[in-house]
């Protein structure tokens, strides 16, 4: 079997392009790891085009045959979209995967698994496909906790090196909350994430009225002078 990798430029292209200040890259070819900005359910949930929580029905594996990149994609059937407004079935792409003899291994790829029930936190690449947020960071695994009967939702550090925003090395632990949980905080992030723009446009509508108000005095002022408003 013979064992290639997605050549860097490519992914962290794609990635920097949609992600912002969540970002992955390889460290050289043969990197042991991803290297993830560890976002917090918040500051992903800014960033995601949609979230979605649900079951994955399929699984299939292609290769891009103009790139000769492999992709893993999996069906999640949605039973709930916490944001985005998204229903039915849902394709999610991970890069890497296996075609016949042919394997590409991308370090932290989110591997959702048939059968298994996920929150997935989603962006868009510039070929249009749906990808988890930061590799296995943005794709939460749901088990119910015998314990307590709750559902509880965790991520994977596997293949990743978490780094802090100013690029240093953060915890490498992973993420686990109840959903009810997990709700309340995109919740909470929409709701401030709509305050915030609100109060965006109101600041915008301000200083529109006051370049009007300005403009307004400036032709009462010069009404009738020379070269001034008729």
């Amino acid at each position: 079997m013979r064992t290639v990798r997605h050549p860097v430029p490519r992914r962290l292209a794609a990635a920097l392009a949609a992600l912002a200040a969540l970002w992955i890259a390889h460290v050289g070819a043969a990197a042991l790891a991803a290297v993830v900005l560890r976002a917090s359910v918040e500051e992903m949930s800014d960033l995601a085009v949609a979230v979605v929580h649900g079951q994955v029905v399929a699984r299939d594996v292609s290769m891009d045959r103009e790139t000769g990149n492999i992709w893993t994609t999996a069906t999640l059937r949605i039973e709930e979209c916490l944001q985005g407004g998204l229903s039915g079935d849902v394709r999610i792409a991970a890069p890497g995967g296996q075609v016949g003899t042919i394997a590409q291994d991308v370090h932290g790829a989110a591997r959702l698994e048939k059968g298994a029930r996920y929150v997935v936190f989603l962006w868009k690449d510039p070929d249009g496909r749906l990808q988890s947020l930061g590799e296995s960071w943005g794709a939460f695994r749901v088990r119910r906790d015998e314990a307590t009967g709750e559902d509880v939702c965790s991520n994977s550090i596997d293949g990743l090196s978490l780094v802090d925003r100013a690029g240093k090395a953060a915890e490498a632990k992973a993420e686990r909350l109840t959903m009810p949980e997990m709700r309340r905080r995109i919740a909470a992030a929409r709701a401030a994430r709509e305050e915030r723009e609100r109060k965006a446009r109101e600041e915008i509508d301000r200083r529109l009225a006051e370049m009007r108000r300005r403009a307004e005095e400036q032709d009462r002022r010069t009404r009738g002078r020379p070269g001034g408003a008729e």
